[in-house]
């Protein structure tokens, strides 16, 4: 079917090109093909086609200024995200060029209601009959692996790292605290670099404060793998950790002289006998 390509008018789908004297390419990636957007008739499909800018020699920094930070991202960094630095948005070849979108026509038939499936033993008897929605003994699903949870305690000062389980290899690691997402290429900023993550996607929250009490995700892959309750408390004053500790020692040697007199008590009761 014929594709028609929405961006500029008059214009083919961009290419990739490269700024060689600011060690730069820049390409656009497509996502997949979206659903026939009706059924039983001819529909449209769209695909959304991203302004990304990475590294063209990886070994080599970006010119006139180095963002090494771009190195985390292997697909690219959005032309117009403001994780770039506002030097690369600027640059006109970058700045100027547009999101771009693909449509082609398409033809879905309409869903109807399945009927109910029979399952046979190796001789062909039916054992079982599953309505739609509906599993079978013999065969359970697979479930997916369950998300890791974990209270963490932490003292008010400590420094204290989350490590993401990790499930697959060079797979992109997302934090987020709650709802909102940790942004690595700002939060450093934003923290002064009290919060980060290290080249291992690890979560650092250094001189931790009352107020980072709260729920840290994890997410590989958009797969949530784990979850973190962090709770960080006031640690006792030192002076009141002796006071208790030598309370704690006069009570034990209250009860064992309690208990010596007991005992010589009792054996003085047996001796008169």
């Amino acid at each position: 079917m014929a594709e028609l390509y929405e961006g500029q008018a008059g214009h083919e789908p961009a290419e990739e090109f490269i700024l060689e004297d600011k060690n730069l390419r820049v390409s656009t990636v497509w996502t997949s093909w979206s659903f026939c957007d009706r059924c039983g008739n001819v529909g449209k499909q769209r695909k959304m086609g991203l302004c990304m800018v990475k590294k063209h020699d990886k070994n080599s920094p970006i010119q006139p200024i180095d963002f090494p930070m771009i190195d985390l991202y292997p697909d690219g960094i959005p032309c117009h995200s403001t994780a770039l630095p506002k030097f690369i948005r600027k640059i006109p070849d970058i700045r100027n060029r547009p999101s771009e979108t693909m449509i082609r026509d398409c033809i879905k038939e309409c869903p109807t209601s399945p009927g109910p499936i029979n399952v046979t033993d190796k001789a062909g008897k039916v054992i079982e009959v599953l309505e739609p929605g509906f599993y079978s003994l013999h065969h359970p699903p697979t479930l997916p692996p369950i998300t890791q949870r974990k209270v963490v305690y932490e003292d008010a000062g400590k420094h204290l790292v989350l490590s993401c389980p990790k499930r697959l290899n060079k797979v992109i690691t997302v934090w987020k605290r709650g709802k909102n997402i940790i942004n690595p290429l700002t939060i450093r900023k934003i923290t002064r670099n009290r919060v980060f993550l290290d080249p291992a996607s690890r979560l650092h929250i250094r001189k931790l404060l009352l107020s980072d009490t709260s729920v840290y995700l994890c997410f590989l892959k958009q797969e949530h793998v784990a979850s973190f309750k962090v709770i960080v408390y006031e640690p006792l004053n030192q002076q009141l950790k002796d006071y208790i500790s030598l309370f704690g020692m006069f009570l034990t040697c209250i009860c064992v002289i309690v208990i010596c007199i007991c005992l010589v008590v009792k054996k003085s009761k047996k001796t008169h006998k």
